[in-house]
């Protein structure tokens, strides 16, 4: 007998199933939306990272089978899970640190379960090869039963926690930052669960306090009918699967259901309708959604433009729109999207596929060609601005004949586009043709519609115009008799006035003159006056000026007079002083004496000849000191530890050891130079303790 799985390349084979960190990150949050999770939250720690969800949490048998390889876990269920298979290299490469993987634990609590947790022993399966048996469970401490409670406001749910990562703490952070902006849309989670109704957030260990950043969701088709030109429009193609095993995918117009029939060696060209379909099997359907989502700033129904534009052939193309922004994104778009780049132009401008609520991949229709989408406005606006979604529920196994049409394999995030059936693409590009071609009839009708506006309001304002002109001719002549009639009485009137107007003139010059008169007289008053005030301030000025004079005079010869008395008692201070020296210096001689005999003394007894005894004032060891600070002469450190220990007579010797030990260079000088202060309390000139010493070290 033979047969046997080699688990050490098992699990290296986790290096190569496709997955990175990207990858990785939605597997885990897909298997918190399958279990029934409304929130999910990352958080980053210093030490951990943790992802948290409020789901049904897994009892003893399910987190068992968590990490059962290939074990359809979700069989019968339309979950996002595929074929057992992704939680594990998933938590595999998002544990790595510096390359390799480390231990994940997983907690997890059912409503009237056990609070149960597993570790997976990453490092040491890497480390042994060895898989079967190495996952350990166990019931949560109190104090991480405690934690996990805290995490959440239902009790119930999974926590997966793993060490900390710089590469994952980063891939998650992106995901919440402005940079997801310009990924491709199948890394991005914001896009993957664009459908559901999970909320995902995340926060770091530098996020305040409740500050989870919620992550905003992509979904194109997502808005009520007012936001798209002429709605959503919604088709449904059935698979089935005919006598011969072969997958045949109809579509339903009307009362006539429709398909790209399968030929002997190709696929019909045209399609046509289904002629019998018994002994077929019905596997599923699938849900077509195209759209068109609205921008004033291209089509404006209240302002419709329609262009005739001729190419190099002079073939006439008719273009809706605002031609000034025929390559730009719709306002929707550019919330998710940086700029108009090319690249994210190809990604979202291609059929969307969504499997269980979940992204999956976009693909390329063989007549919408995002290389012909900058040809003409109208290809841009059919490739990229139209936009088309192909959805579908299923159940979950690994013969899931829908997922095989899509191309889906064993780890979803590796789709095959190839793989899918040419009578699908080929009907779906039928479809989306004929649902492009009802907006441009919709864009017609607009423009239409304004034009057979403009056209009737445009009779209307005539025959108001007509009506006002002949309304206003009739007041025109009535207003030219009242003129004329009026113009006669302004004549009468006119006389009248001047001659009264002439009588005013003359009353009025005759006022003019008395006022001037009165003027020139108070003129002449007012100046005279002036004159007698400027005599009147002068001789005021010049008998100030004679008063000042005199006060000077006088304080000039009082100053004089205490400048001599002062001079005569510095002169009788200066004698006293030199008398009181003189006496000072007669009392002071014999104690000068006294103390030179005593220094020579005190050498005779220390037997050191007068020759090369050496004396250091405290001034001079003050200036010593701060030279041997300013210069860090450190060589003389046991000098100054001597010093420190002789004048600090205080404290013990080993204590002050011990103290000076801690202490720098320079902060031992300055509490030396603090103690001789106190010591000597400005007697500078007295012979300084050690200064001997001091001397010696300096010279």
């Amino acid at each position: 007998m033979f047969g046997a799985i080699d688990e050490r390349g098992f699990i290296n084979s986790f290096d190569r199933k496709g997955f990175t960190h990207k990858k990785g990150g939605s597997e885990l949050l897909s298997n918190s939306h399958d279990a029934g999770s409304t929130r999910a939250l990352i958080d980053v720690c210093r030490d951990k990272i943790k992802l948290i969800d409020n789901g049904r949490g897994m009892n003893i048998t399910q987190l068992g089978n968590m990490f059962t390889m290939y074990r359809e876990n979700h069989t019968g269920d339309k979950s996002m899970g595929v074929s057992g298979v992704g939680a594990k290299p998933s938590l595999y490469l998002l544990s790595k640190r510096d390359g390799n993987p480390s231990p994940v634990t997983i907690f997890t609590h059912t409503e009237d379960g056990e609070y149960l947790k597993a570790i997976v022993p990453f490092d040491k399966m890497k480390e042994e090869g060895k898989y079967t048996g190495m996952i350990e469970h166990m019931a949560m401490t109190e104090e991480e039963m405690g934690e996990f409670n805290a995490d959440r406001g239902n009790p119930v749910g999974t926590t997966i926690t793993m060490k900390y990562s710089e590469t994952t703490h980063e891939y998650f952070e992106k995901q919440f930052s402005n940079d997801r902006k310009t990924m491709d849309l199948s890394d991005r989670l914001d896009c993957i669960f664009g459908k559901t109704k999970m909320e995902i957030s995340y926060r770091d260990y530098e996020s305040a306090e409740g500050a989870n950043k919620k992550l905003p969701l992509y979904d194109y088709f997502g808005g009520e009918r007012p936001a798209y030109y002429a709605g959503i429009k919604e088709d449904i193609i059935e698979h089935w699967l005919d006598r011969d095993n072969k997958d045949r995918f109809v579509w339903e117009n009307g009362v006539t259901e429709w398909e790209f029939t399968p030929k002997s060696k190709n696929i019909s060209k045209k399609p046509e309708p289904v002629q019998c379909k018994t002994g077929w099997t019905n596997i599923g359907f699938y849900l077509l959604k195209n759209g068109m989502r609205r921008d004033v700033r291209l089509f404006d129904e209240r302002n419709p433009v329609k262009t005739t534009v001729k190419n190099k052939n002079d073939a006439v193309t008719v273009v809706y729109g605002n031609q000034s922004y025929k390559y730009n994104l719709c306002e929707y778009d550019e919330e998710f999207f940086e700029g108009g780049k090319e690249e994210l132009k190809i990604n979202i401008g291609k059929l969307f596929i969504i499997r269980n609520e979940q992204y999956i991949a976009s693909i390329e229709l063989d007549e919408f060609k995002i290389t012909s989408a900058r040809a003409s406005a109208d290809a841009f606006m059919k490739t990229v601005l139209h936009r088309t979604e192909l959805s579908y529920c299923t159940k979950s196994c690994h013969e899931n004949r829908m997922d095989m049409a899509i191309g889906i394999q064993e780890n979803k995030n590796q789709h095959v586009a190839s793989d899918i059936p040419a009578n699908l693409t080929r009907l779906i590009s039928h479809i989306k043709k004929l649902r492009y071609s009802e907006i441009i009839d919709y864009f017609e009708l607009k423009c239409k519609e304004i034009n057979d506006e403009y056209e009737r309001v445009q009779k209307e304002e005539l025959e108001r115009q007509e009506e006002l002109e002949k309304a206003r001719q009739e007041e025109m002549e009535k207003m030219r008799q009242e003129e004329l009639e009026k113009a006669r009485k302004d004549g009468i009137e006119k006389a009248r006035q001047d001659e009264l107007e002439k009588m005013r003139q003359e009353e009025l010059e005759m006022l003019r003159q008395e006022d001037l008169e009165k003027a020139r007289q108070e003129e002449l008053e007012m100046l005279r006056q002036e004159e007698l005030e400027k005599q009147a301030n002068l001789e005021k000025l010049r008998k100030e000026e004679f008063e000042k004079q005199a006060n000077l005079e006088k304080v000039r010869q009082e100053e004089l007079e205490k400048a001599n008395l002062e001079k005569l008692r510095k002169e009788e201070f200066e004698k006293q002083d030199d008398l009181e020296r003189v006496k000072q210096e007669e009392l002071e001689q014999p104690t000068i004496q006294e103390e030179a005999q005593a220094e020579e003394l005190e050498a005779k007894q220390r037997k050191v000849s007068k020759m090369v005894q050496t004396r250091m004032t405290v001034a001079n060891g003050i200036k010593a000191l701060n030279h041997i600070k300013q210069e860090n002469l450190t060589e003389h450190h046991e000098l100054i530890n001597d010093m420190l220990i002789s004048y600090s007579d205080r404290c013990a010797a080993d204590q002050l050891k011990q103290y000076i030990l801690v202490l720098t260079f320079g902060q031992r000088i300055d509490i030396l130079l603090v103690l001789i202060d106190e010591k000597y309390q400005g007697n500078y000139e007295a012979d300084m303790k050690e200064g001997a010493k001091l001397f010696r070290a300096m010279n």
